[in-house]
């Protein structure tokens, strides 16, 4: 799905406001089967980290590259992959580990897979197999580090804001900004070993350690 591609933005803009808002809508009519209710302290370190560099880009990127309805197709699309694979879909997998005595890994990977999955329908748009397989890829080690953060600051909004400054980082015209052709792969790549630096660090932590009890119903959306 060339979420990316302006020409996709222009044509499919009304959908993605309808399935943004249809995640969110989901969130607030079912409040409680969506809620995580997260006992651990909120750590930003690992946030700061990638977030910053993209912040930075942001702003040299806002100043060379002409802003345009992309942007918010790229953040309806944020707002609508966050809401439904990492409030949602990574919420119910946690409680599901939490409640069964599990750790977290499953839920993290489980959501990336997910998350991953969804993209192979560019098979479809004419792209070979081997295009989708690394796309899939790359999508997948984005899935870990998107779950990780979320799991580290407890901040779906937060998350939100990265994916988008990521997605428009990453689709900004290479004309306009040569500079992001080196300057992303080394933010992407750096992402990746924070994600992966995370999930090491998760991998001896029980799901129940991260929310306030197991049971489903108890707390507030991510914030």
């Amino acid at each position: 799905v060339e979420y990316a591609d302006p020409a996709f933005i222009q044509t499919f803009f009304w959908v993605l406001v309808v399935l943004a808002s249809a995640t969110v809508a989901y969130c607030l009519v079912f409040r409680e089967e969506a809620a995580i209710p997260w006992e651990r302290a909120r750590r930003w370190g690992a946030y700061a980290i990638v977030m910053v560099p993209l912040v930075v880009l942001l702003a040299v990127a806002l100043v060379t590259v002409p802003p345009g309805v992309t942007l918010i197709g790229l953040a309806l699309v944020a707002i609508g992959e966050e809401v439904a694979f990492r409030q949602v879909f990574f919420g119910a997998l946690l409680k599901r580990s939490a409640a069964a005595g599990g750790g977290v890994i499953g839920a993290v990977v489980g959501s990336a897979l997910a998350f991953s999955v969804l993209h192979a329908v560019n098979v479809l748009g004419g792209r070979t197999a081997t295009q989708v397989a690394s796309q899939m890829l790359i999508i997948f080690l984005a899935g870990i580090v998107f779950a990780c953060l979320f799991l580290s600051t407890k901040s779906l909004v937060a998350v939100i804001a990265f994916h988008w400054i990521r997605g428009a980082l990453v689709s900004a015209p290479s004309d306009d900004a040569s500079y992001l052709t080196w300057a992303m792969p080394l933010c992407m790549l750096s992402q990746t070993v924070v994600g992966l630096a995370l999930l090491w660090r998760f991998r001896t932590c029980a799901a129940s350690a991260f929310l306030a009890h197991p049971r489903v119903g108890v707390g507030a959306v991510g914030r």
